[in-house]
C-alpha cells in the first residue's frame, strides 16, 4: 500500500532522473555532431519514456494500493509541522508536511486494520520520537526492507545466502579465539557483496557486526572457496568495544563448501556452445 504522497513524489523524482537523462542524450549528440560524426535522427523524448512507480511494482505481480490522505490527515500533519510535535524533532528547522502526511495516513491505516508496517528510510518515521504513539497504533517502522522482513520474522534472499556462507567458517573464527556467540545474529551483515567462482560457489564479502559480551565486535569478513572441498575465511580491521582487537585480524580453512548461487562455468561454456551449434 502507496500513501498518494509517496506516488506524487515518485512522480516528481523520476520526471527529474528523466529530464536529465534527456539532457545527456542530447549533449552526447551535440558532441558527436561537433566531430564530424554523423548519427541517424532520434528523439531523446522517446528513448526515455516516463517512468510510474504503480507500474513498475504492479509488473512484478504484486497488488498495490493507493491510500489517499483525508483533509483530517492534512489538518493533523500541519498542526504537528506548525507546533514541532512528534514524530518530528522540536529542532527541525523545517515544517515538512509531506512526512507528516504519511505519517497520518500510516497511523489511521494501522488502526482500521488491526496492524500496519511503515516502511521509511526517513528520520521522521524511523526515528524515537514516534515510537509510543506508533506502538500505540501498531504501526511497526522500519527503516529498510531488510529490517522490515526482520520485523516479519523473515531474512532476505541477501542475508539468507550470507548467513548460509557465514555458518561454514562460524565455529572455525569461535575457535580461533573470536568473541562470537553460538548462533549468527539477524541483521549482523551489510555491505554485501557476492561474486561466484568458475565452479559457481558464492565467494563473499561483507561487513559484520553484532552485540557481544565484549561490548560489540565489528570486522570486514571475506569467504572464498580456494580448493574443491576446502574454504578459507579472512578477518580483517577486528574491532571489539571499540578497539583493536589483538591483532586486529585473523584467518581461518576449513573443510567444506560454500553454497553455489550459479551452475559451474564449464557447464554453462557447454551449453552455450550448443546453442550455437543450433543456429549454426
Amino acid at each position: 500500500m502507496l500513501p498518494r504522497t509517496v506516488v506524487l513524489e515518485d512522480e516528481r523524482h523520476q520526471q527529474e532522473l528523466r529530464e536529465q537523462a534527456i539532457k545527456r542524450i542530447e549533449g552526447a549528440a551535440d558532441l558527436l555532431r561537433r566531430h564530424g560524426i554523423v548519427i541517424a535522427e532520434h528523439n531523446p523524448a522517446e528513448l526515455i519514456p516516463p517512468t510510474a512507480l504503480l507500474t513498475a511494482l504492479e509488473s512484478t505481480g504484486i497488488r498495490v494500493e493507493t491510500e489517499e490522505p483525508t483533509l483530517d490527515e492534512y489538518r493533523d500533519a500541519e498542526r504537528r509541522a506548525s507546533l514541532h510535535l512528534p514524530p518530528q524533532s522540536p529542532d527541525k528547522k523545517s515544517d515538512e508536511m509531506r512526512d507528516l502526511t504519511i505519517w497520518a495516513v500510516a497511523l489511521r491505516v494501522a488502526r482500521r486494520d488491526g496492524s500496519a508496517m511503515l516502511v521509511s528510510r526517513d528520520e521522521v518515521h524511523s526515528g524515537t520520537l514516534g515510537s509510543i504513539e506508533a506502538e500505540s497504533a501498531r504501526l511497526l517502522l522500519a527503516s529498510s526492507f531488510d529490517e522490515a522482513l526482520d520485523l516479519l520474522g523473515r531474512l532476505s534472499p541477501e542475508a539468507e545466502l550470507a548467513e548460509s556462507v557465514l555458518k561454514v567458517v562460524w565455529d572455525a573464527l569461535k575457535k580461533d579465539g573470536l568473541p562470537l556467540p553460538d548462533e549468527i545474529p539477524r541483521r549482523a551483515v551489510s555491505q554485501v557483496h557476492f561474486v561466484a567462482d568458475q565452479d559457481g560457489h558464492a565467494n563473499t564479502s561483507l561487513l559484520l557486526e553484532l552485540p557481544t559480551e565484549a561490548g560489540g565486535i565489528r570486522a570486514n569478513v571475506r569467504v572464498f572457496q580456494i580448493e574443491t572441498a576446502t574454504v578459507q575465511a579472512d578477518v580483517t580491521d577486528i574491532r571489539a568495544g571499540g578497539t583493536q582487537w589483538r591483532s586486529g585480524s585473523s584467518s581461518v580453512k576449513v573443510n567444506g563448501e560454500l553454497p553455489r548461487v550459479t551452475r559451474p562455468m564449464d557447464e554453462r561454456m557447454s551449453e552455450l556452445k550448443n546453442i550455437l551449434k543450433e543456429k549454426s
